[in-house]
């Protein structure tokens, strides 16, 4: 039985990491040394004050996994984009539309291009 309710992720705009090292240091003038439980603790302290803060303001969104990943994939894809020349852009564009149209029989390609550019496409490019 598929349980009817979808998972969210509550986005937090920071990611919060300490490396130990750093953690360590503060213990520095204590007689103490920390265990993991303290620094374990320690973190999820952290994380909650800062939760709590995002819920003092206005709304928090909750969004799906697939639309965080969505929107990694775009931000990624623009990225790679915006950093390619124009050539570059056209033969890519180029070998994707050639592998999209090759495998098609001469009657879908010919119906294709009449659904999209009518007949006078065929009396300018013959």
């Amino acid at each position: 039985m598929t349980h009817p309710i979808t998972p969210k992720v509550a986005h937090i705009h920071l990611e919060y990491t300490v490396p130990v090292d750093d953690y360590l240091k503060m213990f520095k003038k204590r007689e103490e040394i920390p265990t993991q439980k303290d620094y374990d603790d320690w973190c999820r302290s952290q994380a909650e004050d800062y939760f709590s803060i995002m819920l003092s303001g206005d709304e928090i969104r909750l969004r799906s996994t697939t639309e965080i990943t969505t929107k990694l994939v775009d931000n990624y894809v623009n990225f790679i984009i915006d950093g390619m020349s124009q050539k570059l852009k056209e033969e890519m564009l180029y070998e994707f539309l050639v592998n999209k149209y090759k495998d098609l029989s001469e009657e879908e390609l010919t119906q294709k291009i009449r659904e999209n550019y009518g007949d006078e496409w065929f009396e300018e490019h013959n």
